[in-house]
């Protein structure tokens, strides 16, 4: 009820004034039936109609549903990982001595830790000697017209590709990349987004926007 709301009130704005990318995402998203939610940057007319602490606790809310908060990664673990990967990448080690240290480093970790590795290991094994299919993005929107993500996430089933999970986009950071860009690609995403589900009928869908 609050959403619909919101969607009206940003409808009777594009009476008397023209919506603008970068000022007015809030409202143009809302009018294809996406709430976003930013966690200390609500628009006023977000808090008048939703108020703050009602769209802090939503954005909680999601949060907990999609984060295992319980889990922890800590830096001193991270950095032995980085530099471990980094050394295969630079050919500093061989794939088997960084295979050896990663076996020792599972020894005493917590579940989530070893968890990982035993599938970074099981990649260092396999993926160099499996063939990659590389997939031109066929995904459109029924919203925003014919745009393809930079990035696909999806499953594969035998030799064909089942519905996306996800999407991404990627921008360089250079002169020509300006916040107009970059509200442009998570308008992208978020219709993107709201169109697998609505289709797809999946849980959630998970997005990524990279700037760098």
């Amino acid at each position: 009820e609050l959403f619909t709301k919101f969607k009206q009130a940003a409808t009777r704005t594009t009476i008397n004034q023209l919506l603008f990318i970068e000022s007015s995402i809030h409202e143009l998203l809302s009018l294809s039936n996406i709430l976003l939610l930013c966690t200390s940057q609500h628009i006023q007319l977000c808090v008048d109609i939703f108020s703050e602490d009602t769209l802090d606790e939503l954005s909680k809310e999601i949060l907990v549903e999609c984060i295992d908060f319980k889990q922890d990664m800590c830096d001193d673990f991270c950095m032995k990982l980085t530099r471990f990967m980094n050394n295969a990448d630079s050919k500093l080690q061989s794939k088997d001595d960084i295979e050896i240290d990663l076996l020792m480093l599972r020894r005493n970790l917590n579940p989530l830790q070893q968890s990982l590795l035993r599938d970074i290991t099981a990649a260092m094994r396999k993926l160099p000697l499996i063939a990659l299919r590389n997939k031109k993005s066929s995904v459109t929107s029924d919203e925003s017209g014919d745009i393809r993500p930079d990035a696909t996430i999806s499953k594969m089933q035998q030799r064909d590709f089942e519905p996306s999970l996800g999407f991404g986009e990627v921008k360089k950071a250079r002169s020509t990349t300006d916040n107009h860009s970059l509200c442009h690609d998570l308008l992208r995403l978020a219709a993107l987004a709201k169109d697998t589900i609505d289709s797809n009928n999946p849980q959630a869908a998970l997005t990524f926007q990279i700037y760098g």
